[in-house]
């Protein structure tokens, strides 16, 4: 009778040692980020930040012999991203294909994202108040950044500079407080070190992957592929468990953009759009307190 209750006793201690390891493991996959509520993230990309992408005229124009793979090379960060998000228990991921001439490949897109595909009227267009988080996926620095790899501000042939309020802006800074105007917070961003450097000035504890140096306008020192996706989806894990961290970005109203460009024919051409002034030859302006209202 002793040797039963002794073969029950072990047996029932067999079963509780079991039953934790399995409590373990379960607990172990869950995201390491915890919250109440679903998680739903915007990401926006560009091309020219992304590790490969080194010239406008082989990888980032539509016409360039390489911006087919650098399409590729886009979408394979993008897919790093998702997976780091998936990983932290993100619901729904929203992908705008911010490059002009369009920078997703959507054949090899992952299938938990969904992607707006075409043009837009500026800003980020489906963006609003209803997203927990903004990341951004193959950013390039400000135009004339030093060193800055394919540097430029929304139009690498006719904007030569742009100011918001006095100080000189990007397209980083502007993307940040349009979301920010929806209380959106911009909690990642990956592309050269010149602009990780950059958004760090007005986000210093935003979590960023330099997938390559800058060395120039048209060179850079580059991750391949995969190192370039590990470090992307190792910094979005970590920028997700400290959403609650981030503080949002915001310039107060009336806000003045002056954009300087490379030729008076295009500050001409702006001139005629509604609300720009010309100020001299190279230069507009325009004014407003409605931060939606700017047209890059």
């Amino acid at each position: 009778m002793k040797i039963i209750r002794n073969i029950i006793s072990v047996s029932f201690s067999l079963i509780l040692l079991l039953s934790l390891i399995n409590l373990s493991t379960i607990y172990s996959q869950q995201p390491q980020f915890s919250s109440n509520k679903e998680l739903k993230i915007y990401i926006l990309t560009d091309l020219e930040g992304v590790s490969g992408v080194v010239t406008f005229q082989n990888h980032s124009y539509s016409t360039g012999k390489y911006y087919e793979q650098s399409k590729i090379l886009l979408t394979k960060e993008i897919n790093a991203a998702v997976e780091g998000l998936l990983e932290e228990g993100v619901s729904e991921i929203r992908v705008l294909d911010g490059h002009g001439s369009g920078g997703v490949n959507i054949d090899y897109i992952h299938p938990e994202a969904r992607v707006i595909l075409g043009r837009y009227p500026g800003g980020l267009f489906t963006l609003d108040s209803s997203f927990d988080a903004l990341v951004i996926i193959g950013q390039h620095a400000m135009s004339n950044a030093p060193n800055g790899n394919l540097a430029h501000s929304f139009s690498s042939r006719t904007i030569n500079n742009i100011w918001l309020n006095g100080k000189l802006i990007g397209e980083t800074g502007a993307m940040v407080l349009y979301a920010s105007h929806f209380n959106v917070p911009t909690i990642f961003l990956s592309g050269d070190d010149v602009a990780c450097n950059e958004i760090k000035e007005i986000i210093p504890n935003i979590e960023t992957a330099a997938v390559k140096k800058g060395l120039g306008l048209n060179v850079a020192l580059n991750l391949s592929p995969e190192k370039a996706g590990e470090k992307i989806k190792e910094g979005i894990k970590r920028a997700v468990r400290k959403i609650d961290k981030m503080k949002l970005y915001k310039v107060d109203p009336p806000y003045e953009v002056v954009i300087e460009y490379k030729n008076p024919e295009s500050a001409e051409r702006k001139a005629k759009s509604r609300g720009w002034n010309r100020i001299d030859s190279m230069k507009c302006v325009f004014k407003t307190d409605d931060y939606l209202s700017i047209r890059w």
